[in-house]
C-alpha cells in the first residue's frame, strides 16, 4: 500500500445501482486499495472491473455479518455505501459502531435528507455523502450538516462490444432501461406525434426487457400500430447483456430519457430529489439527450442536450434528422463540458475524504 492512504470498500447490499461503482473505482484507485463487497446478484455486472484488490459477493445467511467480517479481516478503514439508505444499512453502520471505520455514502434520493426517519439515524454515522447531480445538491437544505458533494458516475468499463448493424442514413433514438410506464412516460411519445410524425429514417430503440402482455404496453403498441409506426420501434423480450446494451448506446444518435416529470410522488421525482442513470449514459458515451424543456434551466443539461415541448417531440426530432450537424456539434459540447471532465469529477469526489 506504499504511497496510498489505506484501504476502502465499496459496498452494495442491494441488487441495483451497480452503474455507479466503476467511476468511484477510477477516482479512488491512486489513493486507496479498493475492495468491492456486493450482493451476489451483481456478480456478472462488476466482476470484470479492474483496479480492485478483492471481490466479495454476499449471499445466503447474514450478509451484514459477512460484510463486517470482511472489513475486520482486511483491516479496511473506509467504506462507501453505494446505496446509503434503508434498514440493512442502518443496522450495518451500528453493527460496526466499535470498529475503526469511517462511512461515506451515495444518496440516490435526497428526499430522505428532508425528514426525520431511518435516514436521520444513518446520518449520525456518516462522514460524508455523494449525490448524483449539481441541481439535486442545490436542493439539500442548509440545515443538513454532513459534508455532501455532487458527482456524475459517467465512467463505464466496456468489454468487447457486440456487433450492431446500423443502416446508413438512420437516426437512432435510444430509450435505455426497463420498460416501466410509471418512471418513463412512453405515452408522451404518442402525444409528441400528435402534430407531426417522425421522419421515415428515425428509428426508436427501446433498450430494456419488455413484457408484451403488460396492459400499458398493449395500449402503447396499439397506438403505434394505429399511427403506422410500430415497425420503426425495436423491442427486446429478453434480458439484454451489458456488451449488447452498451453497443446500442454507442450507436445512438440521441438518447431519450422520457422521465415522467408529471409524477410528483417522492419515489419518482426526477426533477428535484433524484436523477436517472440514463443521464450518465449520455454523458459517458458523449451522446446528447432529447429532454422535456423543464431541464433547460439546469446544467449540464442546458449545454449538452436538445429540448422539446409537450406534443412537439416529432418536430424536434425531424429538425435534427434534417440537420445532422447539430448532433455532432452537441457531442463536441459534451466533450468540452467542465462539469463532466474526469479530472473535475475526480477532484470533487475526493474532496469529501479530506
Amino acid at each position: 500500500m506504499s504511497g496510498k492512504k489505506g484501504s476502502i470498500a465499496i459496498i452494495e447490499f442491494s441488487d441495483s445501482h451497480h452503474e455507479c461503482i466503476y467511476s468511484q473505482i477510477l477516482f479512488l484507485k491512486e489513493q486507496y486499495d479498493i475492495y468491492l463487497i456486493c450482493n451476489e446478484k451483481l456478480r456478472n455486472f462488476v466482476s470484470h472491473f479492474d483496479n480492485v484488490e478483492g471481490f466479495f459477493f454476499l449471499s445466503g445467511g447474514d450478509i451484514l455479518s459477512q460484510a463486517k467480517s470482511i472489513l475486520a479481516d482486511k483491516r479496511i478503514g473506509n467504506v462507501i455505501l453505494n446505496t446509503a439508505c434503508g434498514r440493512e444499512v442502518l443496522k450495518f453502520v451500528y453493527m460496526c459502531l466499535f470498529m475503526n471505520v469511517r462511512f461515506y455514502g451515495v444518496q440516490h434520493n435526497i428526499y430522505r435528507f428532508l425528514h426525520i426517519g431511518l435516514q436521520t439515524f444513518i446520518n449520525f454515522r456518516m462522514s460524508g455523502y455523494f449525490v448524483l447531480a449539481d441541481y439535486i445538491h442545490s436542493n439539500i437544505p442548509s440545515s443538513f450538516k454532513t459534508p455532501t458533494v455532487p458527482f456524475y458516475p459517467s465512467c463505464f468499463k466496456l468489454e468487447d462490444l457486440s456487433p450492431v448493424i446500423k443502416p446508413d442514413g438512420e437516426l437512432w433514438v435510444v430509450i435505455p432501461g426497463g420498460v416501466n410506464f410509471k418512471r418513463r412516460n412512453f405515452f408522451e411519445l404518442i402525444e409528441g406525434f400528435k402534430n407531426e410524425l417522425p421522419a421515415p429514417n428515425i428509428k426508436f430503440v427501446i433498450l430494456g426487457k419488455v413484457a408484451k402482455e403488460n396492459e400499458d404496453f398493449v395500449t402503447f403498441e396499439a397506438e403505434l400500430r394505429r399511427l403506422g409506426l410500430y415497425d420503426r420501434f425495436m423491442f427486446f423480450e429478453k434480458y439484454i447483456p451489458n456488451e449488447l446494451f452498451y453497443s446500442y448506446i454507442n450507436q445512438a444518435d440521441l438518447i431519450l430519457p422520457l422521465i415522467n416529470t408529471d409524477v410528483t410522488g417522492r419515489h419518482f421525482n426526477y426533477t428535484t430529489y433524484q436523477v436517472s442513470g440514463t443521464f450518465n449514459l449520455s454523458w459517458g458515451f458523449k451522446r446528447p439527450m432529447l429532454l422535456e424543456d423543464y431541464y433547460k434551466k439546469h446544467e449540464p443539461f442546458a449545454s449538452c442536450s436538445f429540448f422539446y415541448t409537450k406534443h412537439h417531440m416529432a418536430e424536434a426530432l425531424n429538425r435534427l434528422a434534417a440537420e445532422r450537424s447539430m448532433l455532432d456539434e452537441k457531442r463536441r459540447s459534451i466533450e468540452k463540458c467542465k462539469f463532466l471532465s474526469f479530472n473535475f469529477q475526480k477532484e470533487r469526489f475526493l474532496s469529501v475524504f479530506k
